[in-house]
């Protein structure tokens, strides 16, 4: 799209972005790029084809591309695994619709009149029939007036209960380990106790795409990729969906490595308040104790 003088409006042309790897004649591939815009007569037209290259000049042997998936990242198309639960809460909702409408029918009081007959109710509409305290309705002899209502029906209300506790289990097995799935690199953690979860398997889906991505990005700026270190390429977001909690002797150990120096005080105060283990590197809690020892640990960790 292309932004308008007035700085507010834009201008959008539909065009395709088409990504290849070109043979060359020596035999190998080289990554290309093709921009594909429609021309006066409505035919896609390609531009001119760009062989982006790295910071050293050289070009892509491969397409810098990545799938993301929640199995795994691979081009197969696989069923997402919310399917089943958003299956079962559409379920959900239409038992919840069919127990509302029974709420409203058995809620209801129809009041309904014996022994008597269509002229009768003819005359009592045009005089107005009125029910309640201190109200006479005349009825013809043997005649009687009551009131009859639905008896109460919990089918419904028992479905969704059922399916409440279905979707339960599953959003549980969402996090919990041993979801089968194939990934080596997940399975040789078998400590983690949410190492082998679907969600833990999606979030490292991601984690792996993007530090890809990154790695692709740091090769335009960087002359030699292969000396950064993971820190400095690897994006990653948390796993930890299950937390283990508080434990006491845990807090006595880290209290007692912090009286030997081999912990800081400050991870073992973190721990107390929050549960958890600071998130820090390994060089960051030896300054600590070192700031701890020589009583400058309220300086900023560089």
């Amino acid at each position: 799209s292309e932004r308008g003088a007035d700085g507010f409006s834009k201008t959008e042309q539909e065009q395709y972005r088409v990504l290849r790897l070109e043979q060359e004649g020596n035999g190998e591939y080289i990554y290309s790029v093709q921009v594909y815009t429609k021309g006066e007569k409505g035919n896609w037209v390609g531009g001119e084809k760009k062989f982006p290259t790295d910071y050293n000049g050289n070009f892509w042997t491969y397409i810098p591309f990545t799938f993301v998936g929640a199995i795994d990242n691979s081009e197969e198309i696989k069923k997402p695994p919310l399917l089943p639960l958003a299956n079962l809460n559409l379920a959900h909702y239409r038992d919840s619709a069919d127990f509302q409408e029974s709420v409203f029918y058995m809620g209801q009081p129809q009041y309904y009149a014996k022994g008597v007959n269509w002229e009768w109710y003819d005359q009592a509409k045009k005089r107005g029939i009125y029910i309640g305290a201190k109200v006479l309705l005349p009825l013809p002899e043997n005649g009687g007036l009551g009131i009859v209502q639905a008896d109460p029906n919990t089918l419904a209300r028992e479905a969704m209960k059922d399916k409440w506790e279905k979707m339960k289990e599953m959003g549980a097995r969402l996090i919990e380990k041993g979801s089968g799935s194939k990934k080596t690199a997940t399975e040789a953690n078998s400590d983690d106790a949410v190492q082998h979860s679907v969600l833990s398997l999606c979030v490292v889906n991601m984690n792996e795409a993007l530090s890809a991505a990154l790695r692709w990005a740091a090769k335009f700026v960087t002359p030699n990729v292969d000396v950064l270190t993971k820190d400095d390429l690897m994006f990653e977001i948390s796993q930890e969906f299950n937390k283990q909690g508080y434990l006491a002797e845990l807090a006595r150990q880290l209290f007692e490595a912090a009286l030997q120096g081999r912990s800081s005080f400050k991870s073992w105060w973190e721990y107390n308040q929050t549960g958890m283990f600071p998130k820090q590197k390994y060089e960051e809690e030896l300054q600590n104790v070192e700031a701890e020892q020589d009583g400058t640990l309220n300086q900023k960790v560089e």
